[in-house]
């Protein structure tokens, strides 16, 4: 099977293919899953994944992120632009900076 244009796969789908030995989606741009770094350990590889996600794998769309760094060095400016409609950090008064660790929730639009 050849896929060259999709970026998210439908994984279950390609699984259940019972006579599918190899997967060749290294010409995908910006392909999510199976991860590009699968795609490129050959087709047989690749459909193996799939298979193993698809029996054992659990989808999240949850990560985690620490920024370290030196103080005033944009941590919190990063954190901020992330949440942001426009991608903007608007400035933040001296009295508003980060003491110690902060922990924020964001759910990207």
């Amino acid at each position: 099977l050849q896929l060259s244009l999709d970026s998210r796969l439908p994984l279950q789908s390609i699984a259940a293919l019972a006579k599918l030995s190899k997967l060749n989606c290294k010409g995908c741009p910006g392909l999510i899953s199976p991860p590009v770094e699968i795609a490129m350990q050959g087709e047989t590889q690749t459909v193996s994944f799939l298979r193993d996600v698809a029996a054992h794998g659990v989808f999240s769309s949850e990560m985690t992120l620490f920024l370290l760094g030196d103080g005033e060095a944009g941590k919190t400016s990063v954190i901020r632009a992330l949440k942001s409609s426009r991608n903007v950090a608007e400035p933040i008064r001296e009295d508003h900076r980060t003491v110690g660790i902060d922990v924020e929730e964001w759910t990207p639009s």
